[in-house]
C-alpha cells in the first residue's frame, strides 16, 4: 500500500485574527473634498465574489465616513450569513455595516487577508458571535478571537498563486457561458425575426397534430428516439448536449400519440 503524501505544516503557526488583522477606523467626514467619488454600501457587495463591481456616486449624497484604500479588506459585518467579502481597488467610503480590515504586520500577507475572511470557520464564527433578530450583527471584538492556523510567508505566497489560479479559471469559464448564452439568445432572435433565409415562423398546431403529456420511458445510452426534456431548454433554446434516447420498442404510437 502507497503511503499518501501530505505538506508538511512545519512553521504554522496558531495565532488569533486580531494578532495579525487590524480594523481600520480611518475616517473622512468630506469625501468630495478629498477627492473621493465612490461609496459602497453592503448592497453592492456580491457574496462570494472578492471583486466591487458596483458602486454609489458620492455627488448624490452620502451619509458614509468609513474610508478604504485600495487593497484593504471590506467585510460585511451585517447578516454575516450572506458571505460579503470584497477587496478594494480604488478609493472610497463604506457604510458602517461594513468593516475595514488590513494586515497588522508582515506575518500575514496582503493577499492571503481575504480568503481567510472567505473560509467557512470565518463565517460560523462571526454568526456565532453576531446578535439581533431582525438584522444579525457581528464585531470587532468577536471577530478579533476567530484562531486559525498561518503559515510560513513562503507558504502564504503559494497558497494565494494557487486559490488566485483557481478563481481565474472558474472566472474565465463563467464569463464564457454567459457569452454563448448571450450568443445563442441572438441567434435564436434572428431566427424568430426571418432574417435567415427562408425561414418561417409556424404556430405549434401547424406543425403537430396532437399534444399530451409526456410518457415515462426508459433512457438509452445511445440511438433510438430522441427525447426533450425540460433540462434542455435553456433561456428559450434547446440545448442538446445532454439527449436522452428512448428505445423504438417503448413507444406505442397508437398509445402515445
Amino acid at each position: 500500500m502507497t503511503q499518501r503524501k501530505t505538506r508538511s505544516r512545519e512553521g504554522w503557526t496558531r495565532v488569533r485574527f486580531g494578532d495579525v488583522v487590524r480594523l481600520s477606523g480611518e475616517r473622512c467626514t468630506d469625501p468630495l473634498g478629498a477627492g473621493i467619488e465612490r461609496y459602497v454600501g453592503l448592497e453592492h457587495l456580491e457574496p462570494g465574489d472578492l471583486r466591487i463591481r458596483s458602486c454609489g456616486n458620492v455627488a448624490d449624497g452620502v451619509t458614509f465616513t468609513n474610508r478604504f484604500r485600495p487593497g484593504q479588506v471590506l467585510f460585511g459585518k451585517r447578516r454575516a450569513y450572506q458571505r460579503k467579502v470584497a477587496v478594494a481597488d480604488f478609493d472610497g467610503i463604506c457604510s458602517s455595516d461594513i468593516y475595514v480590515f488590513e494586515p497588522s504586520d508582515d506575518r500575514l500577507l496582503p493577499e492571503l487577508l481575504p480568503f481567510i475572511c472567505q473560509t467557512d470557520g470565518f463565517f460560523e464564527h462571526a454568526l456565532k458571535t453576531s446578535a439581533g433578530s431582525l438584522s444579525p450583527r457581528t464585531n470587532w471584538t468577536s471577530l478579533s478571537d476567530y484562531e486559525f492556523d498561518l503559515p510560513p510567508a513562503e507558504e502564504q505566497r503559494r497558497i494565494t498563486h494557487v486559490i488566485e489560479a483557481t478563481r481565474a479559471v472558474r472566472e474565465s469559464t463563467s464569463n464564457a457561458i454567459s457569452s454563448s448564452r448571450l450568443a445563442r439568445a441572438a441567434l435564436a432572435k434572428e431566427a424568430g425575426e426571418g432574417r435567415f433565409g427562408d425561414c418561417r415562423i409556424h404556430r405549434i398546431d401547424e406543425l403537430v397534430h396532437r399534444m399530451q403529456y409526456g410518457v415515462s420511458v426508459r433512457p438509452e445510452p445511445a440511438g433510438g428516439i430522441p427525447i426533450l426534456r425540460m433540462g434542455n431548454l435553456v433561456d428559450g433554446i434547446v440545448d442538446a448536449t445532454d439527449i436522452k434516447y428512448a428505445a423504438t420498442s417503448d413507444i406505442n404510437p397508437e398509445r402515445d400519440l
